[in-house]
């Protein structure tokens, strides 16, 4: 039987208003800050529409730890991703686990295999009943009942590891190129902004995401969060944090990389719970808001000119011309290694440094 999930009188308001208050979905069009708009429902949810949601690691983990165990210690994520998954289902979307299972895998953050997570996230989705999640979503119900648990032995050793791939280590690089300049002291902002982008406009693919992050961690606008153990004096944690938020940021590169292609008959969404992805994605969007953005939170226009002038535009010299993949990943994965070599340096340093 064909599951289905009912609404009744104002339900469907309800949940919108759930799912746009807590910012959980984005797409360049229809929710460019994370909130719908009840005008685009005949539009998107046409039935000629694919939609594939794409989900970070902090919405696929609580599915999954829901599906093997049907709850949550806190009451509140709970209705949240319930919440989260009666939406998808009601814009008639799938959702896909796959990055998030890359990142547990690459990082052996998980005590289970991806193979194992990605069974508990299907079975959530596609056997635990939309009804239920409707339910728990509502405060009707605060568990999934035993008998729509995940109970299978899963005997496949399958990981999903990531390696040298190119947009996660050009990510590490640059956030590593801004743990160093985070611990340069007595710099201006601006200062500090103009001297990433004219290293990474030389040496990288441009990335909005991480152009964004540079310029808000820089500034330090509200709720930015710098990559964690960024000012230790511990190098393995200072390298563990920019792995980190290389990460974060990759998801939202990885995501562009399908919406800049997407057609009318194909949407691809982003689901994230995370304060620092949410704060990037609502600079960039819609698509050419960032150039505006940069000249809002740094106030020296004719600094941002200069940059844009001598590297942007027809003055653009793109890295990378001519290499196939492989020579890509090893140019970057040696200007990695070389951030990482400035930063051990630093770090052994323990002189004081400001932030």
């Amino acid at each position: 039987m064909e599951d289905f999930v009912i609404f009744i009188d104002d339900e469907i308001d309800v949940l919108l208003k759930f799912i746009n208050r807590s910012q959980l979905c984005f797409h360049p069009k229809y929710a460019p800050e994370g909130q719908f708009s009840s005008c685009d429902y005949p539009e998107l949810n046409a039935p000629e529409r694919n939609k594939l949601i794409i989900a970070d690691n902090n919405i696929v983990s609580p599915i999954c730890e829901i599906s093997r165990v049907g709850s949550l210690r806190d009451d509140g994520q709970l209705q949240k991703i319930a919440a989260f998954v009666t939406w998808s289902r009601f814009i008639h979307a799938q959702v896909s686990c796959g990055i998030g299972l890359m990142e547990n895998d690459t990082a052996h953050k998980s005590t289970m295999l991806g193979e194992e997570r990605k069974q508990l996230f299907l079975h959530a989705l596609d056997n635990i009943p939309m009804q239920i999640w409707k339910e728990i979503a509502f405060g009707v119900r605060d568990c999934v009942p035993d008998i729509f648990l995940f109970k299978k032995n899963n005997e496949d050793k399958t990981n999903y590891e990531l390696k040298d791939d190119f947009v996660l280590i050009s990510n590490e690089a640059a956030t590593a190129k801004i743990v160093q300049i985070l611990r340069m002291p007595y710099k201006k902002p601006i200062d500090k902004f103009i001297e990433f982008m004219y290293w990474y406009a030389d040496n990288f693919v441009i990335a909005e995401s991480m152009v964004m992050y540079a310029a808000l961690v820089f500034a330090g606008i509200n709720n930015t969060s710098y990559p964690k153990g960024s000012n230790s004096k511990d190098y393995e944690t200072v390298i563990k944090g920019i792995q980190n938020q290389a990460w974060d940021i990759s998801y939202i590169t990885f995501w562009s990389q399908l919406y800049y292609y997407e057609t009318e008959y194909n949407h691809f969404l982003f689901a994230t719970d995370d304060i620092m992805q949410k704060q990037i994605i609502i600079h960039i969007f819609p698509p050419g808001k960032s150039y505006h953005t940069l000249y809002s939170i740094f106030k020296e226009h004719k600094k941002l000119d200069e940059l844009y002038l001598s590297k942007f535009g027809s003055a653009r010299k793109r890295p990378f011309q001519g290499m196939n993949e492989d020579k890509k990943i090893a140019q970057i994965t040696t200007l990695r290694d070389s951030m990482y070599a400035d930063l051990k340096s630093i770090v052994k340093d323990t002189s004081p440094r400001l932030i």
